[in-house]
């Protein structure tokens, strides 16, 4: 759009991050790309004649002209800004944010749990535990559900076994109930404009789950150990997750509840929430958001 003063043909109608635009009275102002008049991002509005020195700006110091005569159609500049509504020129602080999943936004197995699947291997309940929790290691990092209740039960399981699909599943049933208070936490923060973005140590079949589950659509991304093949609190393992997020190790915030994971987190410049409960969490949130 050209100056209406004819003497800034061929500039460019942007002036210092404003747009120059032209209408006689009472025409309606528009252009493309243009806010509506009301919109606070429509700026001062100059009668022809009554800044001198705001033409002088626009048009490099030439004359301005005469005043518009009384009755006459009356031109208006308008420097609409164009950044967009005051609302988005407002700074909004910005949260990364990496969490774990198991016990930060899973609940803990429930009581039972573990003893139940222990009468179905028929193994006594200390072997059992002792098998689970040896064993879940290499499960988390991609071994399959066959191969990890093969080693517990120090049998080759067949895959077509009744068992291995009720252990499976009483084991999922263990790790999917889901702590509402923290997803409370996480989408209002999310809605504020935090993105989120999921790291757990976890083997395929749950994290096909999490993946299933509409709770974990606003996450941006669903990392796991099953996928990456390395697991927290390797460095490698939040290294990955930084790349996959697009993001710098300063810019993120962690959280989870196991202290050797933070700790692995913070060495590498991550900030780090030490998660207790879903209140605690929101509080420290806040302060970040203050910050």
């Amino acid at each position: 759009m050209q100056c209406s003063h004819g003497k800034c043909k061929g500039r460019s109608s942007y002036v210092q991050g404003a747009e120059v635009l032209s209408l006689p009275a009472g025409g309606a102002v528009r252009a493309a790309g243009a806010a509506p008049r009301g919109d606070a991002a429509a700026g001062k509005m100059l009668r022809r004649g009554e800044d001198a020195a705001a033409k002088k700006r626009l048009c490099r110091g030439e004359d301005a002209g005469p005043r518009a005569d009384a009755g006459q159609p009356v031109e208006w500049h308008i420097l609409a800004v164009m950044q967009g509504p005051a609302r988005d020129r407002r700074r909004t602080p910005k949260l990364t944010l990496l969490v774990d999943y198991g016990e930060v936004i899973s609940r803990p197995q429930p009581v039972g749990t573990l003893e139940r699947m222990a009468e179905l291997t028929e193994l006594d309940e200390a072997t059992f535990l002792r098998g689970y929790w040896q064993h879940r290691p290499s499960y988390d990092l991609g071994s399959s559900s066959r191969d990890y209740w093969s080693a517990i039960l120090d049998r080759t399981v067949a895959s077509d076994d009744p068992v291995l699909a009720e252990l499976v599943a009483q084991d999922l049933a263990g790790w999917t109930r889901l702590n509402r208070h923290t997803l409370d936490v996480l989408e209002d923060v999310h809605r504020g404009g935090a993105s989120l973005s999921l790291l757990s140590n976890a083997p395929a079949d749950l994290a096909e789950t999490i993946e299933a589950d509409q709770a974990f659509a606003m996450f941006d991304h669903l990392i796991f150990s099953a996928r990456l093949g390395v697991a927290k609190p390797d460095a490698a393992a939040f290294q990955a997750a930084l790349d996959t997020m697009g993001a710098s190790a300063a810019d993120v915030t962690f959280i989870d509840d196991r202290p050797d994971n933070t700790a692995a987190a913070a060495a590498l410049g991550i900030d780090v929430i030490a998660f207790t409960t879903a209140s605690r969490l929101r509080e420290e949130l806040d302060l970040r958001l203050k910050r």
